[in-house]
């Protein structure tokens, strides 16, 4: 009885000398991510103009609530948005 997953061979696989095999930048598992400055942050959500000038509402990331870190208007931040819905997204960092 032989096993499968020793079998597979690496010539199986067509990748060619030089070709990228990395995803986009800017897009992370079917998100977009921008930077964008805060218009009006109110308790549960954030209202932020991309650099683009789209406006999107978004809210504060686990990781930025765990950490107690705060948004303020007019701070650079950079936000996950929806692949679903591109006016809706995550704050996932603030800016300095």
């Amino acid at each position: 009885m032989q096993n499968k997953d020793k079998d597979i061979d690496n010539d199986d696989f067509d990748l060619h000398e030089g070709e990228n095999i990395e995803p986009a930048k800017g897009k992370v598992g079917g998100h977009v991510e921008m930077e964008g400055i805060v218009l009006e942050a109110t308790r549960g959500t954030i209202r932020i103009q991309l650099e683009s000038g789209q406006i999107v509402l978004a809210y504060l990331s686990g990781k930025m609530r765990q950490n107690k870190i705060q948004i303020l208007p007019e701070d650079k931040v950079k936000v996950k948005l929806s692949p679903y819905d591109l006016t809706r997204g995550i704050v996932i960092r603030r800016i300095k």
